[in-house]
């Protein structure tokens, strides 16, 4: 019998001998799908460059308004000019219903901010803009202050009335 070498060793167990691929064959498929993945990200992000641009470009661009938009928007502002005027009218008599007015007022004044730009909103009203969003924040903090300060008295006398109530009693008993 022959001796066992590895060229003979395929035929006395029967299984054929597995040969490799050479490596350029290996590493032209590889470089392949690199080459294929590679492609689909950079699609994925100069597709999503291309919106962020066209965002940009949307949010930079002049919006022409029809007169009833403005209209619309001049009407937001009024409201808010009146909410503030009726929460300074009442902020003494009832902090709470001043505050509630206070917050509509920035309520409105914020939608038409975020309708139109600050330009707009100054041409509309003939003010300054950021003074305007400065006294409506400061009414609002305001009055938040004097709601603080009237809870905070009511419930400082209804504890001192509930403790004198008790104490009134035990010396009766």
């Amino acid at each position: 019998m022959a001796p066992k070498t590895p060229a003979n060793t395929a035929v006395v167990t029967g299984k054929p001998r597995a040969k490799k691929a050479p490596l350029w064959p290996r590493v032209k498929t590889t470089l392949c799908k690199i080459w294929h993945w590679t492609k689909w990200i950079l699609l994925v992000v100069i597709i999503f460059a291309a919106l962020a641009a066209i965002s940009i470009y949307n949010a930079r661009r002049k919006r022409n308004l029809t007169p009833h938009q403005l209209e619309r928007i001049r009407s937001l502002l009024q409201y808010a000019s009146k909410s503030a005027d009726e929460a300074e009218r009442i902020a003494d008599d009832q902090p709470i219903q001043a505050l509630l007015h206070a917050d509509y007022a920035v309520t409105y004044f914020s939608a038409a901010r975020h309708l139109v730009d600050e330009k707009t909103i100054e041409s509309l009203l003939g003010t300054d803009f950021a003074e305007l969003q400065q006294y409506l924040q400061q009414l609002q903090q305001r009055l938040l202050e004097r709601v603080y300060v009237a809870l905070a008295a009511k419930t400082s006398s209804s504890r001192s009335g509930g403790a004198s109530r008790t104490s009134r009693s035990s010396a009766n008993a």
